[in-house]
């Protein structure tokens, strides 16, 4: 689209050229002898140019005169400050684009996706979901450690990093992390809730999940249902 755009822009530039020039250097009309270099009338049989001194020859003498039609040639002036405003705005919309799809999650590699997952919202978290499964053993890891590192954070996390602190508590539940990331795990919920006496009291017990019949998780603490828990 920016590239018609830019085509029609291109072709309004060149049509107000032409009216510029049409309008401040038409055709000669008549025969009266100028000099080429500075349009003075001729007279006679001259050698050289009385006004700049340059040497007469045919090619340096041009006839008719020139009847410039100032509206045009501002009309013509008009269409192409219009067309170079337009072509300015249209290459900074092309430019803008180039650089967010330089800077989109889709193009991002891993370690940039981590980094913003603290951002909300970014979408760098969906991109993450998304490419987890096609990922090296290693790159899911980095990943895993990602939200064990959030999770270990003395201060309660941002939406952003609530998202991969989900992840990482559903992986824990259905027994897709390691052995030493669960210990990892169960020390940083144990940390969390031995660091402030004050903490456990505004925020109430630690949810305890347990599978239903139906592979529902199912909260003991405050006997209820969810499919999404929320660890912190």
């Amino acid at each position: 689209m920016i590239l018609v755009v830019l085509l029609v822009v291109a072709l309004w530039i060149v049509f107000g050229a032409m009216v510029l020039k049409r309008g401040w250097w038409p055709r000669r009309v008549g025969d009266t002898p100028h000099c080429r270099k500075c349009d003075y009338i001729l007279s006679g049989d001259q050698r050289r140019c009385p006004e700049c001194g340059s040497t007469l020859q045919p090619r340096s003498v041009v006839r008719g005169e020139r009847h410039r039609n100032l509206l045009l040639a501002g009309i013509g002036g008009v269409f192409i400050a219009c067309g170079g405003l337009a072509l300015s705005v249209a290459a900074f919309g092309l430019a803008s684009d180039w650089v967010q799809r330089i800077n989109s999650n889709e193009n991002l590699p891993l370690s940039r996706l981590l980094s913003r997952t603290d951002n909300t919202p970014s979408g760098a978290w969906d991109e993450i979901r998304r490419r987890f499964d096609k990922l090296s053993k290693a790159d899911q890891d980095a990943v895993i450690e990602r939200g064990l590192e959030v999770q270990n954070l003395p201060v309660p996390p941002n939406n952003g990093s609530a998202n991969i602190l989900d992840f990482i508590g559903r992986r824990y539940f259905d027994h897709q992390l390691t052995a030493a990331q669960e210990d990892r795990f169960v020390a940083n919920i144990r940390a969390l809730t031995s660091s402030s006496a004050a903490a456990r009291r505004s925020r109430g017990p630690l949810p305890e999940f347990r599978r239903s019949g139906k592979g529902r998780l199912f909260c003991r603490t405050c006997r209820s249902g969810t499919a999404e828990p929320r660890l912190f």
